[in-house]
């Protein structure tokens, strides 16, 4: 993670096949790829923040948005959904 004081340049994907830097400073809330979604969404949240970036070690490997918290949460309940029809179902 990136402490406090860390002034990087960062090289970082476009996802176009290029590449561009992204500079870090201060204090930044990142993620590591393991971190638990609910923890770093309730961060997010109390610091007002829209993105994380997700790093391992001090490279940028992807980026936390609101879309990928929307599309976790509904995977989370249609499968909390299939597993209710299936012990309705007696097959659970």
């Amino acid at each position: 993670r990136l402490e406090q004081g860390d002034l990087e340049h960062i090289p970082a994907s476009t996802g176009q096949g290029g590449s561009r830097t992204v500079l870090i400073c201060g204090l930044a809330l990142t993620a590591a790829a393991d971190d638990d979604l609910d923890g770093v969404v309730e961060e997010m949240v109390r610091r007002g923040l829209r993105h994380v970036p997700v790093v391992d070690g001090k490279r940028a490997i992807g980026m936390i948005t609101p879309i990928d918290i929307l599309l976790y949460q509904t995977n989370a309940v249609r499968s909390d959904d299939r597993d209710m029809m299936r012990y309705i179902n007696g097959s659970y």
